[in-house]
């Protein structure tokens, strides 16, 4: 898969193509939504799209997420911290982007928040821990 040169921009169409529309939600069709609160906000996703969206979301993780966030590295690292990428890279600059590749990759069990909300006023800046789980590796078959 070829993941676009600008990461931040696809992370924020793939957010938003997982929601459910306004449409959706006046007709009532998000019984089984997944719903994800983050630092500021609160994402409904539509459970069907989410699944649609994996495999890209995981090669992101993949190329986004330092080794200080997984399990097997660090345990789980601040929110503030997933800005940058694991090349260095300063992959984006808005908060909100970070929120919700973090709201998505959990929606799609990829990731956690170390501790509950109501401890999050205890952790450095007041913001989330957050671990992922490291995607499969997809060979040339996969």
């Amino acid at each position: 898969m070829t993941l676009p040169v600008n990461r931040a921009d696809r992370i924020v169409e793939l957010v938003e193509s997982c929601l459910f529309t306004a449409d959706e939600v006046r007709r009532h069709e998000q019984d089984d939504a997944i719903v994800i609160t983050g630092v500021t906000f609160q994402f409904v996703f539509h459970p069907d799209r989410v699944r649609g969206v994996r495999e890209e979301l995981e090669e992101l993780v993949r190329v986004i997420v330092k080794d200080e966030f997984f399990e097997e590295g660090g345990g789980g690292w601040s929110i503030s911290q997933l800005c940058e990428a694991r090349d260095g890279t300063l992959w984006t600059g808005m908060h909100g982007t970070v929120e919700g590749f973090v709201c998505l990759s959990i929606a799609a069990g990829l990731a956690h928040y170390c501790a509950p909300r109501s401890a999050w006023a205890k952790l450095p800046g007041g913001l989330p821990y957050v671990v992922f789980r490291k995607p499969a590796e997809r060979g040339p078959s996969n």
